[in-house]
C-alpha cells in the first residue's frame, strides 16, 4: 500500500472497466453498493479526468472479488481495456494505428494516462513479439491483483486487429522480488497476412515447378496443371484482398468512431474556451456588478447548457445573500431579483452553504435512482421542478467569499462531473475578479463623489474661514504693533537694568576693594601674627567676593559666571596673600562651567578656606609643595571640584566629620547646606578634598 494511502494514482478509466465487466457478466450485482464501500462516487467514477487512491482501489477490488468469488477478475476486466467505451486513451491511440506492433510501442505513451504509480517501457523482439517493461515508483506498492490487470490490459491490445488475444509471458514480477514486471508479448499474424504469405510462397513454388512439370508432364497435362496453380494464386490473391479490405474497414470504423469521439471533445473543449473567453472579456470591460453578473450567468448557460442556474452574492455588510442573477426558474422564466431578507421565505439548507461559501469547499450532487432530490433553499419557491444534478461554488477573490455560483440539470442527461465543476471553479474565480473589480471601481466612483461634494463644501468653508481669518489678520497686525511698541519699551528697561546691575556690581567690587585696601592697611600696621591671620583671612574673603563681582561686571551674562575661568584667576591672586618665601608649585585645570551667582559665591567662599587652609597649614616645616586644583562637568548635570596637596596632611587624632573649627564649619555648611552637594576628604599622601555639586538653573 502506498505510503500516503490518499494520493491519487489510478485513472477513473480502470474502474470504469470493471464496472462494464460487471454490468455485462454478473447483471445481478448492485455496482452502486462496490462503489460506495471503496469510498467513492458515482460521479468520480464517471469522469475520465478523475484519479483514485491506493486505498481505494484496494477496497474496490475486495469488495469486487467478494462479490463475484472470481479471484481472476482483474485479468479478466483488463481484456476489455481495448473494446471498453471507458478506454477512451487506449481506443484513441491503439485505433489510430494500423497493426498490433505500433500500438505495443505506444504503451509507454497511454499508460502514463492510465496510471501514475509506475512507467512502462516497450521493446521490439521481432516481427509480431514485444518486451514490455514495467517498474513502479519508489513509494507505490502495488498488489498481486494489478499486476493480473495489466497481463489482462496487454492481452487486449491486439484483439482488434488479430480477433484473439495475445500471449503474455511474465518472466520477471516485483512482487516475487524483483524491481520490476517483465513481460513478452506475442500474438498471431491477421488472416490476410496470413493469405498473402501463402499467396506468395505459391507464385514462387509455382514459376519453380511449371519448368519442370513441363520437361516431365505431357504438354496437355502441363497446361491443365500450370493453369490450376496460376487460378489457385488468383483466387488466393482475391480472397486476401477482400479479406484485407475487410479488416481495413472495420479499422476505419473503429477510427471513425474514435474521431468522433475526438470530434466532440475538441467542440466541448472550444466551446469551454470561448466561454472561458467571454467570461474574461466582461470581467474586464463591465464595471457595474448587477451587469457583469447577469452577462456572466447568460453566457454559462448558453454554452454549458445546464437546465437553470443563479448567482448569490453575500453582502460585505451583512450575513445575507442576494438573488442576483436568475435563470430556469419560475417555468422556466428568468426571475427578477430577490432579496433574502426574512429566512422563513427562504429556507437555505444552512450545512452546503457554510460548506460552500464560508469553508469555500465546492459541492458536487448527482442524483441516484431511489434516492430523494436535494434543495439547497425550498425549491417550491423558484420551481417546481426537481434537481437531477447540482453543482456549487464559491466566487473567490484573496481567499475572500463574495458569493456562490449554482447550476443545476432537471433533465437525466448524464452525470456531472469534476470536469465540470472545475471548469466552474475556473470561471467563479473570473467572475469573483470581475465583481471585486466591479465593486472596486464602484466604491472609487462613490469616493470621487465624495471627494467632490467635500471639495464644495471645502471651497465654501474656505471662503468662509478666508473671511474669518483676513479679519482676524487686521486684528494680529493691531495687535502686533502694539506688542512691538511693548518690547521696544521692555528691551530699553532691560538695556537700563543690565547697565544698572553692571553699576551695582562696579560699586559692590569697588567697595569691596576699598575694604581689602583698609584691611591691607591694617595689616601693615598690626604686630601680633594672629591678628596679622585673622585680617589675612577676612581679606581673602573679601577678596574672593570682589573678584566674583568684578568678573559679572565685565561679563555680557550678569546672572552666571564662568566658574573655570573664576577658579584660574583667583587662586594664582590668592596665594599673593600669604608671601612666606615657599616655592609652593600650583597646577589648575578648570573647564569653563558656567553656574548662577547664588552658587558661585559661596563655592568661591569655599575654596577660598580649603586653599587658604593648604597656603598655611600643609607645608610646615617644607620650603616647598604642589597645590592642584580640577574643576569638571560631570554627568547628570554636576560639577566636581578636587583640591589636592602632598603637604603633612590632617592630623590622624582630628576628626574631620566632627570637627568644631570655624573653617571647616563654614565649608561644610557652604557645601553640604547651602549648595546641596556632597564633601569628602581623603588624608592619605597629603590632602585631597572632593566636592560635588549639583547645577543649579537660573530662575
Amino acid at each position: 500500500m502506498n505510503n500516503k494511502d490518499d494520493v491519487p494514482l489510478y485513472s477513473s478509466r480502470i474502474t470504469r472497466n470493471y464496472l462494464e465487466y460487471i454490468e455485462k457478466e454478473y447483471p445481478n450485482i448492485d455496482i452502486e453498493e462496490i462503489i460506495r464501500y471503496a469510498g467513492m462516487k458515482r460521479y468520480e467514477v464517471e469522469d475520465p479526468g478523475h484519479w483514485f487512491s491506493q486505498k481505494q482501489v484496494d477496497k474496490f477490488h475486495d469488495i469486487v472479488s467478494e462479490k463475484t468469488a472470481n479471484p481472476n477478475i482483474p485479468r479478466e476486466a483488463g481484456r476489455l481495456t481495448a473494446s471498453s467505451q471507458s478506454s477512451g486513451a487506449v481506443r484513441q491511440y491503439g485505433l489510430g494505428l494500423l497493426n498490433p506492433m505500433s500500438v505495443y510501442l505506444m504503451v509507454e505513451t497511454f499508460y502514463r494516462i492510465m496510471t501514475r504509480g509506475a512507467n512502462a517501457k516497450a521493446k521490439k523482439l521481432g516481427s509480431n513479439k514485444v518486451e514490455i517493461v514495467v517498474t513502479p515508483e519508489e513509494t507505490v506498492f502495488e498488489k498481486p491483483y494489478q499486476c493480473l490487470n495489466r497481463i489482462g490490459t496487454f492481452e487486449s491490445l491486439s484483439k482488434p486487429f488479430t480477433r484473439k488475444y495475445s500471449r503474455v509471458t511474465e518472466t520477471h514480477c516485483c512482487h516475487k522480488g524483483d524491481k520490476h514486471c517483465r513481460y513478452e508479448i506475442s500474438w498471431d499474424k491477421t488472416p490476410s497476412l496470413l493469405l498473402k504469405m501463402i499467396r506468395n510462397y505459391g507464385v514462387i513454388s509455382a514459376f519453380i515447378a511449371i519448368p519442370i512439370l513441363f520437361a516431365i508432364l505431357p504438354f496437355t497435362v502441363w497446361i491443365i496443371c500450370s493453369l490450376g496453380m496460376f487460378t489457385t494464386i488468383l483466387i488466393l490473391s482475391v480472397f486476401s484482398e477482400q479479406l484485407e479490405k475487410k479488416e481495413l474497414y472495420k479499422t476505419i470504423e473503429s477510427q471513425g468512431n474514435a474521431a468522433k469521439e475526438l470530434v466532440n471533445e475538441i467542440n466541448i473543449r472550444h466551446n469551454n474556451a470561448l466561454l472561458i473567453q467571454e467570461i474574461g472579456q466582461i470581467a474586464a470591460t463591465i464595471v457595474q456588478v448587477d451587469k457583469l453578473v447577469k452577462s456572466a450567468m447568460k453566457i454559462i448557460m448558453q454554452y454549458l447548457f445546464y437546465d437553470r442556474g443563479m448567482i448569490l452574492l453575500s453582502n460585505p455588510t451583512s450575513n445575507k445573500l442576494t438573488f442576483t442573477s436568475v435563470i430556469g426558474y419560475e417555468g422556466d422564466t428568468p426571475v427578477t431579483l430577490f432579496d433574502i431578507e426574512n429566512h422563513s421565505t427562504f429556507h437555505f439548507d444552512e450545512t452546503i452553504i457554510n460548506n460552500v461559501l464560508n469553508l469555500q469547499k465546492p459541492f458536487l450532487w448527482n442524483r441516484v435512482e431511489g434516492t430523494e432530490a436535494i434543495h439547497i433553499f425550498a425549491e417550491s419557491h423558484l420551481s417546481t421542478k426537481q434537481s437531477q444534478a447540482l453543482i456549487c461554488v464559491p466566487l473567490i477573490f484573496k481567499k475572500k467569499s463574495l458569493g456562490i455560483l449554482i447550476v443545476e440539470t432537471t433533465e437525466k442527461k448524464r452525470q456531472l462531473t469534476k470536469s465540470d465543476m472545475s471548469l466552474l471553479i475556473g470561471i467563479a474565480s473570473q467572475i469573483a475578479v470581475g465583481i471585486n473589480n466591479a465593486r472596486y471601481f464602484e466604491d472609487m466612483r462613490n469616493i470621487r463623489e465624495q471627494i467632490q461634494r467635500s471639495h464644495d463644501k471645502l471651497e465654501v468653508r474656505v471662503e468662509e474661514r478666508t473671511n474669518e481669518l483676513e479679519e482676524l489678520n487686521r486684528e494680529l497686525q493691531a495687535e502686533i504693533q502694539e506688542r512691538q511698541k511693548t518690547e521696544r519699551k521692555l528691551r530699553s528697561t532691560i538695556k537700563e537694568m543690565n547697565v544698572l546691575l553692571k553699576e551695582i556690581h562696579h560699586r559692590v567690587k569697588n567697595n569691596l576693594q576699598v575694604i581689602s585696601s583698609l584691611f591691607d592697611m591694617i595689616k601693615r600696621r598690626a604686630k601680633h601674627p594672629e591678628t596679622i591671620d585673622f585680617l589675612n583671612e577676612a581679606h581673602a574673603k573679601v577678596f574672593t567676593m570682589s573678584l566674583i563681582h568684578s568678573q559679572l561686571y565685565q561679563s555680557d551674562r550678569l546672572d552666571e559666571i564662568n566658574m573655570g575661568k573664576f577658579i584660574r584667576n583667583f587662586v594664582g591672586q590668592l596665594a599673593q596673600f600669604y608671601p612666606d618665601g615657599r616655592n609652593i608649585q600650583l597646577k589648575i585645570a578648570a573647564e569653563d562651567v558656567y553656574l548662577s551667582v547664588i552658587q558661585a559665591i559661596p563655592a568661591a567662599l569655599a575654596l577660598n578656606e580649603i586653599i587658604s587652609n593648604a597656603f598655611k597649614h600643609a607645608f610646615s616645616g617644607r620650603n616647598e609643595g604642589h597645590v592642584s586644583i580640577r574643576f569638571e562637568k560631570i554627568e547628570n548635570q554636576k560639577v566636581h571640584l578636587r583640591i589636592n596637596d602632598d603637604g603633612v596632611g590632617i592630623p590622624r587624632h582630628v576628626d574631620i566629620d566632627h570637627t568644631e573649627t570655624l573653617g571647616m564649619k563654614l565649608i561644610r555648611n557652604l557645601i553640604t547646606i547651602q549648595l546641596k552637594g556632597h564633601l569628602h576628604f581623603n588624608c592619605k599622601d597629603g590632602t585631597t578634598v572632593d566636592i560635588n555639586l549639583p547645577i543649579m538653573m537660573c530662575s
